[in-house]
């Protein structure tokens, strides 16, 4: 029953996003710390800490609206309310996704539109591996491939999901 509410939690922050301007959504980095959010992108003051609860089952979701150098200014969201909205400027390194399909082929693109060309393809791609996101573009995000190849690209709105329990196909 909880991750039903998640999900129906997590469509309704990507409908809403979408009426506003905004450059994607994505997940904090699936670990267990506490992880700073900066009053400016200078760095010099934390506001809040931002952490993947997992005692209480509750993972931010998070909207990026800005990205400078390595930063992204993000509106974070807990589904299951176990911490407040809050909002400031967070370091990329933590900034990931997971993929919206259970096993098949993703392609990745070379540019953030539909009219791009497919960079690379991924064979056998399955949820459950955590992409970094590098940068992000009116709902694309671009993404590091983790398997030591160094590869990089653009990855389409509808083979994201950000949400951490299952696929959202």
């Amino acid at each position: 029953m909880k991750r039903f509410f998640i999900i129906l939690i997590i469509i309704g922050t990507a409908l809403s996003s979408s009426n506003n301007k905004y450059l994607g959504n994505c997940l904090l980095i699936p670990r267990h710390e506490k992880v700073p959010l900066y009053n400016s992108s200078n760095q010099l003051e934390i506001s809040d800490y931002i952490i993947n609860d997992t005692l209480k089952d509750d993972y931010p979701l998070i909207t990026i609206d800005f990205i400078k150098d390595s930063l992204a200014l993000v509106h974070v969201q807990y589904p299951m309310r176990s911490r407040k909205e809050c909002k400031g400027w967070i370091q990329m390194k933590y900034l990931g996704t997971y993929i919206n399909q259970a096993d098949g082929i993703l392609k990745i693109y070379r540019m953030p539109s539909d009219d791009s060309e497919v960079s690379f393809e991924i064979m056998n791609a399955y949820w459950g591996i955590y992409y970094p996101v590098i940068d992000a573009h009116e709902g694309w995000l671009k993404v590091v491939i983790p398997d030591d190849s160094g590869r990089i690209g653009w990855l389409h709105p509808d083979d994201q999901s950000q949400n951490p329990y299952t696929p959202s196909c």
